[in-house]
């Protein structure tokens, strides 16, 4: 949800792997706030619900408030947890996360897919683009 900055950055991260992106692009979105992202990022979702988990940056930063995944998830009706700096799959339909609680306490937790996670920062070291990546990334949408 962005003008052409996230167009760039969506490319970038199908370049480097993810199978879709979803664009969001209206002046009507210019400086909305958290509820309203949340609202828009949950219709889009809703016309295009695959199973699975889905990833929201966190936070927006406008706001820093974190809130837009917890938002979006109730919107969607879908589990949720946030502050996570660890995600496995146990099977098709489960995932284990970590959240990282305060005073450094971890908690680890199971979730049913699809979920709405918003992930620390540094969870992990993204690859870079393939030339390979970045010609197929035009390719999808």
């Amino acid at each position: 949800m962005g003008g052409e900055e996230a167009g760039r950055v969506l490319r970038s991260g199908l370049a480097m792997g993810a199978d879709r992106a979803i664009h969001l692009l209206d002046q009507k979105f210019k400086g909305a706030d958290e509820f309203a992202a949340a609202e828009a990022l949950a219709r889009a979702i809703e016309k295009r619900r695959r199973r699975g988990y889905r990833s929201c940056r966190r936070p927006v930063r406008r706001l820093g408030t974190g809130m837009t995944g917890v938002m979006l998830a109730e919107f969607l009706g879908s589990a949720h947890a946030t502050v996570i700096i660890a995600v496995e799959a146990t099977d098709a339909k489960t995932l284990r996360v970590k959240r990282e609680l305060e005073g450094g306490i971890n908690e680890t937790v199971e979730l049913s897919m699809p979920a709405v996670l918003t992930i620390q920062f540094g969870i992990n070291q993204p690859r870079y683009a393939s030339l390979k990546g970045i010609m197929a990334a035009k390719k999808k949408s």
